[in-house]
């Protein structure tokens, strides 16, 4: 990918309108929050957490499994998706949150 003459590929980074986020780090706010959010089994508790699952389940089914498993399972998890997204809930605030990284704690309370 390439933007304002610099390759982020080769940077690691990618370019989210005028902001340059790294890939690595992305990985790892999405990690702490799957840890935080998603149970070991079974749906989440919050609609971040189902949001979380649902895209953990879709870039592992895509990564992992060129999406030979793509169904109507999958077609209703990306609508649910959106669903959850149109409720515009915060994570919540709690000692818990302390665990995750301070980016994204800082990136939620710019949002509120």
């Amino acid at each position: 990918m390439k933007g304002n003459g610099y390759n982020f590929a080769k940077m690691n980074v990618v370019m989210i309108g005028s902001n340059l986020y790294s890939i690595t780090e992305m990985m790892v706010q999405f990690q702490q929050l799957w840890d935080y959010l998603v149970p070991a089994s079974g749906k989440a508790q919050t609609a971040q957490g189902e949001m979380i699952r649902s895209a953990g389940k879709v870039r592992h089914e895509f990564m992992e499994n060129g999406g030979m498993n793509w169904d109507n399972d999958f077609r209703k998890m990306l609508k649910a998706f959106v669903l959850y997204a149109r409720l515009g809930e915060p994570l919540p605030n709690n000692a818990k949150a302390a665990k995750i990284s301070p980016s994204i704690l800082l990136n939620r309370r710019r949002q509120i």
